[in-house]
């Protein structure tokens, strides 16, 4: 079903929403109700989108594919090589884990200045306090060619980088700012 959940209507003459599905055991499920399960993941390979709102998607341990919508939404992968899509806003993209991703996520619509990415404060050490805002540093490197993000935990040069995220898909930022938020 397609649509019939948007909080939009395009004809306001013509309500064509759901509003609750009604079993035969006597159960009811309204809409909210239904939006939320189905934006939970599984340990599986998922694909999960939001709606228009600001929605916080997660996966699990599979090779997921989450897809914000039109909000300011939230996504975070976990465990696998995970495609993550915010959409249209100002998308978070949390990242919990300093271990080695190979392949890395994929963030495709990553828009420096607008999107921010979320690293945790105990997993990406060196980089600053729960809540500072950053940017590329020692410990934090950027290849603009590749679209690699990547983590040096004692920040010292290539051999110890940590590749977590690819931004962009065929073409990639050319700079970054200070798009990291330290949670």
């Amino acid at each position: 079903m397609t649509d019939f959940f948007d909080d939009a209507v395009s004809d306001p003459g013509f309500n064509r929403q759901v509003e609750q599905f009604a079993f035969a055991d006597g159960s009811t499920w309204s809409a909210t109700a239904i939006r939320a399960k189905v934006l939970v993941p599984t340990g599986g390979d998922d694909e999960i989108t939001g709606y228009l709102g600001s929605e916080s998607l997660s996966g699990l341990a599979g090779n997921d594919t989450l897809a914000g919508g039109a909000g300011n939404d939230t996504l975070s992968g976990g465990d696998g090589a995970d495609r993550l899509t915010g959409g249209s806003g100002a998308d978070r993209f949390v990242f919990d884990s300093a271990d080695a991703l190979v392949p890395a996520d994929l963030i495709t619509d990553f828009v420096s200045g607008v999107d921010r990415i979320a690293l945790k404060a105990s997993a990406f050490t060196g980089l600053g306090d729960v809540g500072d805002t950053v940017g590329l540093s020692d410990h934090l490197i950027y290849d603009s060619g590749t679209g690699v993000l990547a983590y040096d935990r004692d920040g010292t040069g290539p051999d110890a980088l940590v590749p977590f995220a690819t931004l962009g898909e065929g073409t990639h930022p050319a700079t970054l700012g200070m798009d990291f938020l330290i949670v």
